[in-house]
């Protein structure tokens, strides 16, 4: 993973890879954003090989899917160890955050991988 360069959708892949031992690329060869419709394609193939899961189940590698907010484009983020939320915001180096009961009431999706 290259910070600056790389997206969120990247930084999850790379976080399967590393921390999970996953090879997502298995499932979805082109993990890079498509140049048009990037959110749809984005949840199209995050809800074939993924399953909704509710705020009170997650655990270690679930992907929170994050609504449009300074960009155009939706977010992911990966909940790794102490529940806390690693994710590689817009202009950023990656970072990881507690998750909050405020994920919850917002409009934050939690997907699981279906091999977990």
């Amino acid at each position: 993973f290259i910070p600056f360069f790389q997206d969120c959708v990247t930084f999850v892949k790379d976080f399967y890879l590393d921390n999970l031992r996953i090879d997502l690329t298995k499932d979805i060869s082109n993990w890079a954003r498509a140049r048009t419709n990037s959110n749809k394609k984005l949840i199209t193939e995050i809800e074939k090989n993924f399953n909704k899961i509710s705020f009170n189940e997650i655990k270690f590698g679930d992907v929170m899917v994050s609504p449009q907010s300074m960009s155009n484009l939706m977010h992911l983020s990966v909940v790794g160890e102490n529940k806390l939320l690693h994710h590689h915001p817009i202009g950023t180096y990656p970072k990881a955050e507690i998750i909050s009961s405020e994920y919850n009431k917002k409009v934050y999706i939690f997907y699981r991988y279906k091999d977990l």
